[in-house]
């Protein structure tokens, strides 16, 4: 058996979304997404902005939705 290559330890699980973090990897990606969910998109096809309320709210969306992908791609 090759440990090098065949790794059969259990790995752990990964972060709670509340506890994660954004991999350094993956910093300026998370960081373009956030800022075009939460400027971009509402003022080039809206024209309009967030109240500081609803950006709060979609921030915690946009982040929770962006961990799942992280999660479901296994980058975390």
């Amino acid at each position: 058996m090759n440990y090098e290559f065949d790794d059969y330890r259990k790995k752990p699980e990964p972060p709670s979304w509340t506890e994660w973090q954004v991999p350094k990897a993956l910093g300026w990606d998370y960081i373009f997404k956030v800022f075009l969910a939460l400027f971009g998109i509402p003022f080039f096809l809206f024209g309009t902005i967030f109240t500081p309320a609803g950006m709060l709210l979609n921030l915690i969306f946009i982040d929770y939705i962006l961990y799942i992908s992280y999660r479901a791609r296994g980058l975390l």
